[in-house]
């Protein structure tokens, strides 16, 4: 770990970055940014699209800014082998043409890196599009809120869009039916890996996921050198 890597360094003009803050329904907001610039006291994003999505959110509510970066290119196509998290506080979005998001200097931060070996369950997949079911997708990780899925390439999709979905699980009667939205999209030739967040799913069908993740077997052992390593990252 290297405690001395400016947050300047990480979140440099240019920098893509997921932003994900909840409004004061309750509702959770996924949106794509670019780093403008970032001095003493703020750090301000350009955004694709306003939306009014920010109308809904209160001033200091949390605000996660999640970045990766690419470790070694190439070993497992372009998913960053490492994850930088920051939390800021929501100040305000200004200007409509082009707008900008403006948050607070991150007051904590985290680094994720040696990212979980794939788990391919081997779980069938499928989106909808414009009415449109799309198959031939493989879940490779699954949670009770959220899953990654390997699926074919496919330029409709973008972080912060929300799309119906399709998961068959062994332990349950039928295909589960769930809404969800797109965290993360790491491309690789004529395939992708998209990541989906559904944690706002119906609790019966989040206990159906359950009750599936408690049917595989316990402790899968799992080579010490590939283990998840959390660290804390100096904030200057």
């Amino acid at each position: 770990m290297n405690d001395k890597i400016p947050v300047s360094e990480i979140l440099c003009q240019g920098k893509e970055v997921r932003i994900e803050l909840v409004n004061y329904y309750g509702n959770k907001i996924i949106i794509k940014a670019t780093v403008l610039q970032m001095d003493d006291k703020y750090l301000i994003f350009t955004l694709s699209q306003q939306e009014g999505i920010f109308n809904q959110v209160h001033v200091d509510a949390e605000v996660k800014v999640v970045c990766g970066e690419e470790v070694h290119p190439g070993t497992i196509g372009p998913l960053p082998e490492k994850e930088y998290i920051f939390y800021s506080k929501f100040i305000k979005v200004r200007g409509d043409d082009s707008p900008q998001l403006i948050v607070s200097i991150p007051f904590a931060s985290s680094e994720i890196s040696d990212r979980r070996p794939e788990l391919n369950q081997n779980l069938p997949f499928s989106y909808f599009l414009d009415e449109k079911e799309i198959k031939g997708g493989v879940v490779i990780h699954l949670t009770s809120t959220g899953l990654m899925v390997s699926i074919k390439s496919d330029s409709a999709l973008e972080i912060g869009l929300g799309i119906s979905f399709r998961l068959t699980l062994p332990t349950s009667p039928s295909p589960l039916l769930l809404m969800g939205t797109i965290t993360g999209i790491w491309k690789d030739g004529g395939k992708s890996r998209i990541t989906l967040d559904f944690s706002h799913t119906p609790l019966d069908f989040q206990d159906q996921i359950t009750k599936y993740l408690f049917s595989l077997p316990k402790n899968p052992v799992v080579p010490k050198e590939k283990q998840s390593k959390a660290a804390f990252i100096k904030i200057n």
